[in-house]
């Protein structure tokens, strides 16, 4: 599927620079390819690190990916609980069109996850 760019309008700082292109639109992101590899290295980072695995981490398909700036977007990812309580991970992800990119968990969203998972883990009483 191929994305469909209208050009900027007449009053579009990018004006000039689309007009330089032939109206050629930029390459674009794959961002559901880009979601589907920072989910696939969420899953790894929560199974196999030594930090992180005794937790019962899981990453659900998917993720929600929203292009906040030129190659940055703002992602969530629904993970899981070892009790199967749904929460949900932030993360920020900078990609390219060359299909290079790399992430990085929000500290507090990963911090909350990890208190979440600790609490089921106490004895209730």
């Amino acid at each position: 599927m191929q994305t469909v760019r209208q050009p900027p309008s007449p009053r579009s700082p990018y004006r000039s620079w689309w007009a330089g292109t032939g109206g050629t639109p930029p390459p674009t992101v794959d961002v559901p390819a880009v979601g589907k590899q920072v989910v696939g290295l969420l899953r790894d980072q929560w199974n196999t690190s030594d930090a992180l695995r005794e937790y019962g981490i899981t990453v659900d398909d998917g993720m929600t990916l929203i292009n906040t700036d030129l190659n940055k977007y703002d992602g969530l990812a629904t993970v899981r609980t070892r009790k199967g309580t749904q929460k949900f991970l932030s993360v920020t992800v900078w990609a390219d069109p060359t299909g290079a990119m790399f992430y990085q968990m929000d500290p507090t969203s990963a911090s909350n996850l990890i208190d979440a998972a600790n609490k089921e883990k106490e004895p209730q009483g």
